[in-house]
Formats: C-alpha cells, sequence, structure tokens
C-alpha cells in the first residue's frame, strides 16, 4: 500500500510532496487508478518505469473498457524514440486504441519546455516542475491548478505533431 492509496480523486485536498521516483510512481499510479474520462499528461519520453507500469496501464485498460463517451487519454513528449526502441508497454495500446489514446510529439516552440505533468479528469495532478528530476507535487482535488496545468497542454498540444511510429498499420 502506498502513501496514496488512501486518498480520494475530486476530495483529497492535501498537497504532497514527491522527491523520490518512488513516490512520483505511487502517486502516478493511484492518480490513475481512479481516473474516468480524462487523462493529459507532458512526458519527457513516456518514462517507462512511469507510464509503462502494470497498475499503470491496467488503469488505463479499465478506462477504455468502460467505454464511457468522453474517455480521452492524451500524451504530449518530447522524444518519442526511446519508448519505440524499447518496446513501451504503452505503444502498443496506443496503436490498438488509437480513438481513446493519442501521442502528439512536443513542437518547436515548446521544444525547451522541461517540465512535466499528469492532469487528471480536470480535478487533480501530479506536477514536476523539471521533467527529468523527481521532485515535485501531487494533489488529488486541486481543479483550480488542474484547470491551470490543462490549459497549458492544449496550448502546447496544438502545436504537437503526430508520430507515424504511434499509429497502426493496416496491411
Amino acid at each position: 500500500m502506498s502513501d496514496f492509496d488512501h486518498l480520494i480523486l475530486g476530495d483529497s485536498r492535501e498537497v504532497f510532496d514527491l522527491g523520490t521516483s518512488a513516490r512520483v510512481q505511487a502517486a502516478t499510479e493511484a492518480l490513475a487508478a481512479q481516473t474516468e474520462h480524462e487523462i493529459a499528461i507532458v512526458s519527457r519520453d513516456l518514462e517507462a518505469s512511469l507510464y509503462g507500469s502494470l497498475p499503470f496501464i491496467d488503469a488505463i485498460r479499465r478506462m477504455v473498457a468502460a467505454r464511457r463517451r468522453n474517455t480521452r487519454i492524451r500524451f504530449l513528449i518530447h522524444d518519442p524514440r526511446p519508448a519505440i526502441l524499447n518496446r513501451h508497454r504503452l505503444v502498443d495500446l496506443i496503436r490498438r486504441l488509437s480513438s481513446y489514446l493519442e501521442v502528439r510529439v512536443m513542437g518547436n516552440e515548446y521544444r525547451e519546455f522541461n517540465e512535466s505533468f499528469f492532469v487528471a479528469d480536470r480535478l487533480a495532478y501530479l506536477h514536476r516542475p523539471t521533467g527529468d528530476r523527481f521532485d515535485g507535487r501531487v494533489c488529488f482535488h486541486d481543479p483550480l491548478a488542474a484547470r491551470r496545468l490543462l490549459g497549458l497542454f492544449d496550448e502546447m498540444w496544438e502545436y504537437g505533431t503526430h508520430d507515424p511510429n504511434f499509429r497502426r498499420l493496416h496491411l
């Protein structure tokens, strides 16, 4: 059981400092497990330790299996190569479930952006101000901060480009 398993998405207002890879992973998995409709993630390279973990993948599968009309899972990344070359668990899922999961590569306008964040259901967030470090914060209920991050995400999303490596080949 992690430090975050008792928290409730949309209810628990405490802000927790992270600081270690284990805490970031536990918070990521706890957020994903409770998300019902929308995930927006900015990541350097789809960090396999976070977004390739079985609990995270299972949470994504559950969201999609629920077949809610407004389910949307988006990833905005800087470098797709590590995920493709290392056979990241998410890549196959993204290819198979492209009507729910989308990936874009960060546009040139945001190439220097080095933060990482995860917004869940427009209510909760995990934010790492320096994306290649584990220092950061998580809150399971702060709609204002979540919307602010989602606004930034949406702006960057518009400048992002599709990567053909995440598309399924139909032969």
